[in-house]
């Protein structure tokens, strides 16, 4: 029994391996044919690849419009979107001409209308050819000029305040438009040329033999943060705001200072031409004023205190002026009115001005158009309520401002303002009166008794005779304690110690002499 199984299995093995080596022939078979041009598996493949194509063929891919502008930039961009859409869909020369005709709006429609018609009526064929087209449009919307343009924007690239990434695409847009064919160490060479110089110096002491790698140094360098100065590219111990300067950084400085005065002052020349600068006008006061003497002090410290104060004239009177921008109205004194007689109207809207004291309510219903002139200049009229005061003649308040849309500087203590096309500035007095307060105003003032050089030699050529007032410091002897002894003895003989000299010639008194003669010599008076 156990041969008879024996055998069947033998018989089964037997057939499948006939029918392995079948399945290996049939295999090896195949693989030969597959390797052959033009065999079985090109066959199955074509039809995938040709499926594949349709696929493509389908997918929508939008032409820009061309709207004819005569940016030659527009038109370049244009073109070369439209030669990617045509490589990829595998147009011919005629059907490009076809479809980019097709995206013509606007001015460039209009264009080629136009050419057409030209080329009809000089009996030439039309175009067809997207090659000629190209060139047409080169020609209508790309200057002669531009690619020289293109050279000269290179050539003068600068990196300046901008970052690396941005001069960097400014250089290779350049460099592409310019169709510039060259090495790259001359790249790097006109790269670093436009880069800025503290970095370029840095780029230069690296071997670099790449743009790319100059570019990948340059950013690296930016990233650097000083935290002193909050400024990139350097740390803190290299920040230049903090660099010692040498002596001849120190004279480079004041050149450039000296340069930067003098070209002030020929702006300042050319301005004060259309500026006037108006100071108080010279002259006696309409209404004498008691002057306090004191001693003079800085006009810039002594009008930090001071409201403004000038001088005008008005009617050929000079007369006290105050400005004041806390004042509502402006005012003009009843002294001024009355001395000059100048015309009065009616207040529209009479009022009572109260002073700082209580029950000192004064009635302001007059008004006057006051014409006053502050060098040869300026001359206005403003409209004032009569007041009486004796601060000053003239008070120019708010309306005043507002009307000639005044500035006043502080520290100066001036006004400015635009009249007639003119710059006007008017300057407070030098020496502007000094009003007391408290018990001093009852005190009675001194004049002054001071004189002008100019004055004391007029008075002097009127009278002939000047006397001259000196005055002389008088020290009084303080009594000395002397002994009484010492004070008897010196009062028996205070004829002999006289305190002051007796007029006249000293007393007669016997005169003795004690000369040596020679012998033999007579004496020189004795009697004859």
């Amino acid at each position: 029994m156990s041969e008879e199984r024996l055998s069947k299995v033998e018989e089964k093995l037997s057939g499948i391996t006939e029918i392995i080596n079948v399945l290996v022939g049939a295999v090896n078979k195949l693989t030969a044919e597959k390797g052959q041009p033009g065999g079985t598996g090109d066959d199955e493949e074509a039809p995938r690849n040709h499926h594949h194509e349709d696929v493509d063929q389908h997918i929508k891919v939008e032409l820009p419009d061309f709207h004819g502008t005569l940016n030659p930039e527009e038109l370049l961009e244009w073109l070369r979107a439209v030669e990617r859409i045509f490589e990829y869909k595998g147009y011919d020369d005629a059907k490009k001409f076809k479809v980019a005709i097709l995206k013509f709006k606007g001015y460039a429609s209009l264009w080629y209308e136009g050419v057409k018609q030209q080329r009809a009526q000089a009996r030439k064929e039309p175009l067809k050819s997207w090659e000629k087209l190209k060139k047409k449009l080169q020609t209508k919307f790309i200057s002669a000029d531009y690619t020289q343009e293109l050279f000269l924007k290179l050539t003068h690239l600068k990196q300046n305040e901008g970052i690396v990434e941005s001069y960097l695409r400014d250089f290779e847009q350049l460099t592409l438009q310019c169709e510039i064919q060259e090495r790259p160490e001359q790249k790097i060479a006109r790269f670093l040329e436009g880069l800025d110089g503290r970095i370029a110096d840095k780029v230069r002491l690296q071997p670099l033999w790449s743009l790319d790698e100059v570019v990948r140094f340059s950013v690296e360098d930016l990233r650097r943060k000083c935290y002193q100065c909050q400024g990139y590219g350097y740390y803190s111990r290299d920040c230049p705001t903090k660099k010692t300067l040498t002596l001849r950084d120190v004279q480079e400085i004041e050149e450039q200072g000296e340069l930067l005065s003098e070209a002030t002052e020929e702006m300042t020349e050319h301005e004060t031409k259309k500026e006037v600068t108006l100071p108080p006008d010279e002259g006696t006061a309409l209404v004498v004023c008691r002057v306090m003497h004191s001693h003079p002090t800085p006009l810039e410290e002594d009008q930090r205190q001071k409201i403004f104060q000038t001088r005008c004239t008005v009617m050929g009177k000079i007369c006290n002026v105050l400005v004041d921008s806390g004042s509502y109205t402006n005012a003009a004194s009843t002294v001024l009115v009355e001395k000059l007689n100048l015309p009065t109207i009616d207040h529209p809207q009479p009022y009572k001005l109260r002073w700082l004291s209580k029950g000192t309510e004064v009635q302001v219903d007059k008004q006057v158009l006051l014409p006053f002139s502050i060098g040869k200049t300026y001359s206005d009229q403003v409209l004032c309520d009569i007041i009486p005061m004796d601060a000053c003649h003239i008070l120019l308040g708010r309306p005043w401002e507002f009307d000639r849309d005044v500035i006043h500087l502080g520290r100066d203590n001036t006004y400015s303002f635009k009249y007639e096309g003119r710059k006007i500035t008017l300057t407070p007095m030098a020496s502007p009166i000094h009003h007391r307060s408290g018990p001093e105003i009852c005190r009675k003032a001194k004049d002054s008794l001071l004189l002008k050089e100019a004055e004391f030699v007029k008075e002097a050529s009127k009278q002939g005779v000047i006397y001259a007032l000196l005055t002389k410091e008088v020290h009084e002897p303080q009594p000395e304690k002397i002994d009484s002894g010492v004070a008897e003895l010196l009062r028996e003989f205070i004829d002999v110690f006289p305190e002051e000299l007796p007029p006249g010639l000293p007393p007669l008194r016997g005169i003795e002499h004690q000369i040596d003669l020679v012998p033999g010599a007579t004496l020189p008076n004795k009697a004859a």
